[in-house]
Formats: C-alpha cells, sequence, structure tokens
C-alpha cells in the first residue's frame, strides 16, 4: 500500500508538471504570435494586410485549442493564468472584444494579484474606450508591485486626460516619469497599444494600488496623453504621462518599449506648449535608447515619431530615413509613405525655388531690393550693441548680436501647416529660405514684404535621398514675435504653440 501510494503521489506531480509545461508552453506561443504579428512584414514585405490578419489568426485558433484542450484538467490554482492567458491571446485582435473582456475578468477574480492580467485587462478596456477603468487597472498593479508595462502605458494615458491646461501639463509631466519607472524594469519589452482609455486607466491605477509595476506605469503614462476637456487638463495630464513614463523606466532600465513611451510623452510635452528645445532632444534621446533594443526594430510607429521630432529638428536626411523604414515594416500603414513624399516635395521645391529666386524676374528682384530701407529695421536701427550684417557674413549655428534684413520672393506651400517657409534675398541677392515656426493659423507673409531676423540662427541642409541630392541653407526662427516686419514688431496672436498627435498604433 506504501508504494501505491508513492507511485500515486509521483503520478499527480508529474501530471501537476505537465499542467504546468502546457500552461507555460501556451504562454510562449503566446509570445512568438505577438513577435509574429510584430515582425510579419520584414518575413513578408510584399503580403496584404488581409493575408497578415488571416496568417495570425490561424494561428490564435491553434493556440485557442490548445488551451481548450487543457481546460479540463487544470488545477484551481491554474485558473486565474489560464483564462489571463486566453485573454492575453485574444486582446492580439485590435478591436474590443466581449470574449476578451470575460476571460480576463475571470483571471483577475480568481486572482486578484495577478499582475499580467490587470495589464491586459486595462488594455482592453482601453480598446473599448474606458479611460478611467484602463487607468485604474494600470494604477492598480503599481499598488501591487512596480511593473514596467503599467507604468509605459499609464505614461500614454496620462497624457489623454486633465480637465484644464494646467491638468494636462502635470499629466504629460507624470507621463515621462513612468515611462522612465517602466524603463528601470525591463529595457527589453516592447509592446504598445492605445485603446479605452479611461476604463484602461482605471485598471492601471488598480494595478498600482496593488504594487509597482512597469506595465501598469507605462500604460497610464500612453493613456494620459489621451484625456483632457481642456487645454489645461490636457497639459497636466501629458506632464504626467512624462512622469509615469520615468517611473516605468526606473524599473527596468533596458526596456526599449518604456523608452519608445517616454520618447512620445516627452514628444507630446513639447507639442503641448512647452516649446523647450531640450524637450525635443531628450523625445529623440529616448527614441534612440529605444532602437536598442532588439525587439523594437519591429516598430513602425517608432520609426515614425522618431521621423516627426527629427524633421521638427530639420534633420531632413534622418526623417526620410526614418520614414522609409516605418513605410517597410508596415506597407499598410500609410502615414510614413505619404510623409515621405510630401517631405522630399518639400525640399526638391525649396531647392528650386531658392535657386530660381522664387522665379522672380531679375529685374523684379532688383526692384524689391531697391526698397530695402534703414528704417525697415524697427527698434534695431542705430542700436549701440546689434549690427546688421549680410547673409555671407553669417556663420552655420546662432550668430548673436547681429540682425538680417531680407526681402520675401515667395511662400513655399506646403502639406503640412508648419513651418510657413519663405525664400528671401538680402541685400546682396543672396536667396536664401526661413523657417518659421508656432505662426497662428491664417497669418502669413507678403512676396515685397521686409523681415528683419535678430540673432539669425543658420542651418545648412544637405539631403541625399535615393536619385536626389539636395543641398541649401535657411534660418530657422521659432517665434514669430523675435521678427520685425515692415519695420514693426509683430502682435502676439501671431504666435500661436504647433500642436501634434503622436502616432501610436495599436494592431
Amino acid at each position: 500500500m506504501a508504494e501505491e501510494s508513492q507511485e500515486a503521489s509521483e503520478d499527480l506531480k508529474e501530471h501537476d508538471s505537465d499542467e504546468n509545461f502546457a500552461l507555460a508552453s501556451i504562454k510562449n506561443a503566446i509570445e512568438d504570435l505577438y513577435c509574429f504579428r510584430d515582425s510579419y512584414y520584414v518575413n513578408n514585405p510584399s503580403a496584404s494586410e488581409t493575408e497578415k490578419n488571416g496568417d495570425i489568426e490561424d494561428k490564435l485558433r491553434g493556440i485557442l485549442a490548445s488551451l481548450d484542450v487543457n481546460e479540463g484538467s487544470l488545477k484551481k490554482s491554474d485558473r486565474a493564468m489560464y483564462h489571463m492567458l486566453r485573454g492575453k491571446a485574444l486582446n492580439i485582435r485590435p478591436q474590443f472584444e466581449t470574449e476578451t473582456y470575460e476571460a480576463l475578468s475571470r483571471a483577475v477574480k480568481f486572482n486578484p494579484k495577478l499582475v499580467e492580467a490587470w495589464n491586459e485587462l486595462g488594455e482592453c478596456y482601453w480598446k473599448k474606450g474606458d479611460i478611467l477603468k484602463a487607468q485604474n487597472c494600470f494604477e492598480g498593479v503599481l499598488k501591487i508591485t512596480k511593473d514596467k508595462v503599467s507604468l509605459r502605458n499609464l505614461s500614454m494615458l496620462l497624457r489623454q486626460v486633465g480637465e484644464t491646461p494646467e491638468d494636462k501639463l502635470k499629466n504629460v509631466c507624470d507621463s515621462v516619469d513612468k515611462a522612465k519607472q517602466a524603463l528601470e524594469l525591463d529595457i527589453t519589452d516592447g509592446n504598445s497599444w492605445k485603446g479605452d482609455i479611461l476604463k484602461a486607466q482605471n485598471c492601471f491605477e488598480g494595478v498600482l494600488k496593488i504594487t509597482k509595476d512597469k506595465v501598469s506605469l507605462r500604460n497610464l503614462s500612453m493613456l494620459l496623453r489621451q484625456v483632457g476637456e481642456t487645454p489645461e487638463d490636457k497639459l497636466k495630464n501629458v506632464c504626467d504621462s512624462v512622469d509615469k513614463a520615468k517611473q516605468a523606466l526606473e524599473l527596468d532600465i533596458t526596456d526599449g518599449n518604456s523608452w519608445y513611451i517616454l520618447g512620445n510623452a516627452y514628444l507630446a510635452l513639447y507639442f503641448s506648449g512647452s516649446q523647450n528645445a531640450k524637450t525635443v532632444q531628450e523625445a529623440m534621446s529616448a527614441y534612440s535608447r529605444a532602437l536598442e533594443d532588439p525587439k523594437m526594430k519591429y516598430s513602425s510607429d517608432l520609426y515614425h515619431n522618431f521621423a516627426v521630432a527629427l524633421k521638427h529638428q530639420e534633420d531632413f536626411q534622418g526623417a526620410l530615413q526614418h520614414l522609409d523604414k516605418a513605410a517597410a515594416l508596415d506597407p499598410s500603414y500609410s502615414n510614413p509613405k505619404e510623409k515621405s513624399q510630401n517631405l522630399l516635395k518639400y525640399l526638391t521645391t525649396l531647392d528650386k525655388m531658392i535657386s530660381n529666386k522664387g522665379d522672380l524676374k531679375p529685374r523684379k528682384v532688383k526692384t524689391l531690393l531697391a526698397s530695402l530701407k534703414p528704417h525697415h529695421l524697427g527698434p534695431f536701427r542705430d542700436h549701440a550693441t546689434i549690427k546688421a550684417k549680410k547673409f555671407k557674413e553669417l556663420v552655420p549655428g546662432k550668430n548673436p548680436n547681429c540682425v538680417l534684413a531680407a526681402k520675401v520672393v515667395c511662400n513655399l506651400d506646403s502639406e503640412e501647416r508648419f513651418p510657413l517657409t519663405l525664400c528671401t534675398v538680402d541685400e546682396d541677392a543672396v536667396c536664401f529660405a526661413v523657417t518659421i515656426y508656432n505662426l497662428a493659423e491664417g497669418k502669413g507673409f507678403l512676396i515685397g514684404d521686409t523681415i528683419v531676423i535678430p540673432d539669425p540662427l543658420v542651418c545648412k541642409a544637405h539631403i541625399e535621398y535615393k536619385d536626389h541630392v539636395i543641398s541649401f541653407s535657411n534660418i530657422r526662427v521659432d517665434s514669430p514675435l523675435a521678427l520685425v516686419v515692415n519695420g514693426r514688431v509683430l502682435n502676439p496672436s501671431s504666435q500661436a504653440p504647433i500642436s501634434l498627435h503622436v502616432e501610436i498604433k495599436r494592431e
């Protein structure tokens, strides 16, 4: 009898081991499924989106079948993990589904401290559009443990909520903080999503009530950027989003996805009105760190958002290269391809217009320059320390204690509203571009206007792209209020901060 009892005990242990192995194997299969989705176009560059979705569904059905086979033999202690795995597998679908929600709800019911289930439930709520519940899920995780996924999701979420401009700014800062905390926990995590914001926020915040969790923190960071009734609320939420992203990084400094969320939080903060050059530099630095993670090399939206930052910094070569990479990683994602085409058209047209001095005839240019008078310098006329200079006397970079006067010879049309781009000539008839940022919509300049630029920031552009070689000089103006136009300083109403939507694509 003792031998039979021992054999039965060993059989039971072997059975338990088989069950644990089965769930672990299914968990690995789900991770492989997400990797298959993210790298699909790398391995199948000519496939259609329909083919991609069909192949994903085929693999998903296989995983669900494996789960069904194991359901009847589950121990009570494995039920939570079983339902979490089912919900996570189903969560690969882009839309909210009741089946996914029910599986994840069962998972957290069986084990209220199952962090991964709370994070998946938060994402499910986000897809549905219920931001507060999503935030509660992520914050709930962070009350259990410090989790990178919750942190970076909070980072995204925080940039989307806020009732006043102050609230929105605070949320953006919190978003960056959550993204950083997520990275500290795991810099290799490459999953991102976007969806039902309020309920998702509730889920993530619920997690944070349990433990400090990087997943909840970064998810909150993402969510916070999507909520807010007023400009003040939205700005506060973006600040909170930055904070959540930072917290996620504190949990795992090597998590590339958390670095990506932090970059998005900084970029959102910059375009929420801070307009601090350091902020956009921090965004690009975070994107660069994200790309050090091998898992992020399949993220088309990472390359897209990095390109947005590079373009704003007038690194046109880098922007085009990153847009091409984004388009190659996901051919069904039309935005990068369109932006690349528009940017190339803008650059080639600008190069041509500078070479041709706005297509004005020499006599017209001469007439315009003859009308350039000392009184056009406005407050800089006869200034004791600030001197007028010609373009050829300037050096690359900022030129302090001087002004440059020029005549507008053309306005360059562009598919994007910012920056306003002018072709201008100085008193020597040297033609160069002027890019003006933060100009209010509806404001502009006429051919023949005289603009005076203090402390001109000279940039040299050189682009070698496909069969194009483009080179030109331009002066960057970050605020129109710095200019003197036709002898007068511009009214404050001429300025309006650039607003931008950060692209976070959920497949």
